[in-house]
């Protein structure tokens, strides 16, 4: 499998991301942006120790969790925050989501 590493860009004047970055400064959260695949370039990467959350335009656009078990706790509370941030600021895109056949045959009816 090949990884394609990521180029940091500089934060654009307008990027809408202001709010998030003030976010992770206040809690000192590492933060730059990165072109990634399948990503609007460039896009706000935050780092919040086992989760990294990428941002554009101050919306969360992917979340990635790199932990195993023992660590559920951290990620739970880093989550959380993450979670509480984006809905004061109105970080969230307008999104449907999809679930594929198989997936939607193992849900509970009611």
């Amino acid at each position: 499998m090949h990884y394609r590493q990521s180029q940091q860009w500089t934060a654009p004047a307008d990027s809408g991301d202001t709010e998030v970055i003030r976010w992770a400064l206040q809690n000192g959260l590492r933060y730059y942006y990165a072109v990634e695949p399948s990503l609007p370039d460039p896009c706000l990467k935050v780092h919040l120790g086992h989760t990294t959350a990428y941002f554009s335009a101050g919306k969360l656009v992917r979340l990635w969790v790199h932990a195993d078990g023992q660590f559920l706790d951290d990620v739970f509370s880093q989550l959380t925050q993450l979670f509480e941030m984006c809905t004061q600021i109105g970080g969230y895109l307008d999104q449907q989501a999809t679930v594929s056949l198989p997936h939607q045959q193992s849900l509970p009816v009611n």
